[in-house]
């Protein structure tokens, strides 16, 4: 159902009396800024995610003792990749259909 005219000018009053008076929550409501966050920082998870995996690999084949520069290496994209993990899990996006009622 559209708005009337006289509707829609209240609104956008409302609205604009509202940022003046808290501009930084109003900053915070920004979706279009909150989705470009989101979306950034999932990709640095999935990167971290790739790097961690190609640290374990490298760690494995330079492995040669218990301790060793293979093994820490190793323990280093194992730390990535729970990092990655994490990050992603926090900033996925929620599903609806999910959701109990």
């Amino acid at each position: 159902m559209a708005l009337s005219d006289h509707e829609q000018q209240t609104l956008e009053q409302i609205e604009s009396n509202w940022r003046a008076e808290d501009p930084r929550f109003a900053a915070r409501l920004n979706l279009t800024a909150a989705h470009t966050r989101n979306s950034r920082i999932i990709r640095i998870a999935q990167c971290a995610m790739w790097v961690g995996s190609l640290l374990i690999v490298i760690g494995a084949g330079a492995a040669g003792r218990a301790v060793s520069f293979g093994v820490i290496v190793a323990a280093y994209g194992v730390i990535l990749i729970g990092a990655g993990i994490t990050a992603w899990i926090r900033r996925r996006p929620y599903r609806t259909e999910h959701r109990r009622r």
